[in-house]
């Protein structure tokens, strides 16, 4: 599957992630972008204070898999909510950090380094 799919799928799912009050959608897409990232984090969190064993490790994965996919889901939503192409945006990103690896600039900080 490709990014393209991958957004026309979800935004026919879209209508299953409601918003009352469309006025507000915005700020809800936010919301679940930072909620999902923050559930990612918890993961990492626990798995580099070692709270997992090895055996634990393949289910450790398998959640990292399914959360990662979630904040997926809600960058492609707000995406959505302006009107913007999830491929163009991974096109755009990639083209930036090539850029970035050519002019050495990788490390460090500031959006257009």
């Amino acid at each position: 599957m490709n990014f393209q799919q991958y957004q026309e799928e979800l935004t026919n799912l879209q209508k299953f992630y409601p918003v009352q009050d469309t006025g507000r959608e915005f700020f809800v897409r936010c919301l679940e972008l930072s909620e999902e990232t923050g559930e990612v984090v918890s993961i990492l969190k626990r798995l580099f204070r070692g709270d997992y064993t090895e055996n634990q490790m393949p289910e450790v994965y398998q959640q990292l898999s399914k959360e990662l996919g979630d904040v997926l889901a809600a960058v492609t939503l707000l995406a959505n909510h302006f009107d913007l192409n999830l491929a163009d945006i991974a096109a755009q990103n990639l083209e930036k950090i090539n850029n970035r690896v050519t002019q050495g600039t990788l490390v460090g900080t500031g959006s257009d380094r």
